[in-house]
This record gives structure tokens, sequence and C-alpha cells, in this order.
């Protein structure tokens, strides 16, 4: 295992955008994440709307714009499958809380995310709605994909960090390696970087540790 501190939040120039254009990203995002929208896998991040597919009846109304996120992998299917059925069962053993996974809707301000898996504790589990989570969670896992790097490390790293989201781990299943960042009064530092070969060790604010043993995610 090895540690750091003092990593902050990349730094990121938001790109400027106008009111008026930000206004008719989130009316379309509106459509979109309706009942009739049929549109994947949902984000609504600074004004950009991400979607994993576009329906063959969609119409994007002129001058909004869509990035099409392309698939996952198998592999990150299954280091998520793996991921949240540990997790899952020691919260429940524990009685910790909830865990969740995609798509589940966690609304931060304007923003709106849906991390690979969330964990709320029982404590917050009034932040939960019918259909969202409202402006915060314990715990948020981003699992990188080819096309997921800069979104997970600079944009979502700072909306979670800015939201004072006390934990959040980046996986990546190229490196085979899970880190783990804390949130300080100076934001985010990683206090552990957990390799394929050793286990990971995680304590909840309840005092209960987590352990996972990492080749059984990388393998």
């Amino acid at each position: 295992m090895t540690t750091a501190n003092k990593l902050s939040a990349p730094k990121l120039r938001p790109r400027p955008r106008s009111t008026a254009w930000l206004e008719r990203q989130r009316k379309f995002y509106d459509l979109m994440h309706s009942d009739d929208g049929g549109f994947e896998f949902i984000e609504f991040l600074n004004g950009d709307i991400v979607v994993r597919a576009v329906p063959d009846h969609a119409r994007i109304p002129e001058g909004a714009t869509v990035i099409l996120d392309m698939p996952t992998s198998i592999k990150h299917q299954e280091i998520q499958s793996e991921l949240l059925f540990a997790l899952t069962k020691f919260v429940k053993e524990h009685s910790l809380g909830k865990v969740y996974g995609t798509p589940t809707d966690l609304r931060l301000g304007t923003n709106v995310v849906q991390p690979d898996i969330l964990f709320l504790s029982k404590e917050h589990l009034s932040r939960a709605k019918a259909t969202e989570i409202l402006g915060y969670a314990d715990l948020v896992i981003e699992i990188l994909s080819k096309h997921s790097i800069k979104r997970d490390r600079q944009t979502k790293f700072r909306l979670y960090q800015d939201a004072k989201i006390p934990s959040y781990w980046i996986v990546s299943p190229d490196a085979g390696q899970i880190e783990l960042y804390r949130l300080t009064k100076d934001g985010y530092d990683m206090t552990a970087a957990y390799s394929s070969d050793e286990t990971l060790r995680y304590e909840f604010a309840s005092g209960k540790t987590f352990e996972l043993i990492l080749r059984t995610l990388f393998q």
C-alpha cells in the first residue's frame, strides 16, 4: 500500500457558458430524464449532458449539446459487480446504511451524477427520495474507463469535493489499483492506494473496518 498526503483537487478552469445556454441545457436534460425521454445513463455536469445512447426517435433542440459516452468494458462491469456485492454484504451485516449502484441519481446542486457505487449511512437515509439522492453521500466510487478518466479525475473530483462528500474512491482497472481520498479542510487528500496484490482496508465512520482482497476484483 502506498500513501500520499496533501494531494489537492486538479485545477479545472470552467469553460465560459452563457446563462441562456445553461438554461437550454437544463430544460433539455429535464426532458431527456423524464419517463418518456428514453435516454440511458444521463448525467448533468456543469451544463454538459452525458448519455450512453441516443434513441432513434430523439430530437435534440437547436442550441442544445449532448456528449455521447462510450459503453464500459466487461472488466469494468465485473469490478463494479464484485465491489457492489462485497460492500452491500458488509453494510447489511453491520446495519450501516445502504449501498447503491448505477443508475442512481445523486443531485449535487445544479448537477446530477450517477456514481458507479455510492454509500449512504443510516444517519443520512432521509436524503434518499423516490427518484434521487439529494445533495450528499458518505462515500462515492468511480471506476475509470477509457472515456471517463478526465470526468472522474477532474470534473467529478471537484463536484464531490465541493459537495463535502467525506470519501471518494477511484478504481483503475488498467492499473489494478484503488485510490482512497478523504475530505480535509483543504479538500481531498489521498490516504492510500492499494494494488491488486493487497488487501484494501477502509474504516467507516461507525468504526467498522471493511476489508477486501483485491485480487478478487482484478483477477
